[in-house]
């Protein structure tokens, strides 16, 4: 048998969900043991994003290529430093040589280009991310945008649930999964004409980080700039993830 409890909190909906009870016989002290779990669970607003970046540069050589990605990256320093609760780390560092595509072989069938030829033509290509972390907010985009504009590509922006956030949900959901066993326990009781009810043990099942569930997201990618030059912040929208708890309580009824 399967009983569904809903609580209204806020503008969120709780189900608490009970499972089949195992009862035991007569314990020692004549008590009967009875097993009760509950499942109580939410979807919850996800309140923070990662954006990961990188900056690209080619030039004539390794020392010109390294150069300008250290300096972008030194630019980029107090652009993220001014918005508060950003946490900000450094990705891979690729400087790497790499040559044109050679034109078709000559009629004779040698190639176009000769060793000299096609060294001369080489150039140096380098890369470095730069992946932020924050608070999803207005300031938290426009910093994206901003980065975008002075020639970082962003390559990814995610929407998660922060462990505070979390916490705060299963405490409340492990109070309306105890309410959901609580009420089980008392009508159990009453059915059997037991009059006393002792809780032995609960278990708190854990289970794990919640799985993000996404509702879709837009990033602007074609960079439109203001008459101020200022750079819009990418278009994006926060998805939900669902946080579940699990309580499991043996009742001694008597």
């Amino acid at each position: 048998m399967k009983m569904i409890h809903s609580l209204m909190l806020g503008t969120a909906l709780v189900a608490a969900t009970a499972a089949p009870v195992a009862v035991r016989a007569s314990d020692d002290d004549g008590s009967t043991s009875v097993t009760l779990s509950a499942d109580a669970r939410r979807m919850v607003q996800q309140d923070r994003v990662t954006a990961t970046l990188s900056y690209e540069f080619s030039g004539k050589t390794a020392e010109e290529v390294q150069a300008k990605i250290n300096a972008k990256m030194q630019e980029a320093k107090p652009k993220y430093d001014a918005v508060e609760g950003v946490k900000v780390s450094t990705g891979g560092y690729n400087v790497f040589k790499n040559y044109p595509p050679e034109p078709a072989p000559k009629a004779d069938g040698t190639p176009a280009w000769t060793s000299e030829e096609r060294e001369k033509k080489a150039f140096w290509q380098g890369n470095q991310q730069l992946m932020i972390d924050g608070a999803k907010s207005d300031d938290m985009l426009h910093l994206i945008g901003g980065l975008q504009k002075d020639g970082f590509a962003l390559q990814g922006l995610n929407f998660y649930m922060s462990r505070d956030a979390e916490d705060a949900v299963k405490d409340a959901l492990i109070s309306e999964a105890l309410v959901n066993i609580q009420a089980r326990a008392e009508n159990i009781r009453k059915s059997l004409g037991m009059k006393k009810i002792r809780y032995a043990k609960i278990d708190l099942g854990d289970n794990g980080r919640p799985m993000p569930m996404m509702r879709g997201m837009a990033m602007k990618t074609e960079m439109a700039y203001d008459a101020a030059g200022a750079a819009p912040a990418p278009v994006a929208e926060a998805g939900e993830t669902e946080v579940v708890v699990n309580v499991t309580a043996e009742v001694k009824l008597k």
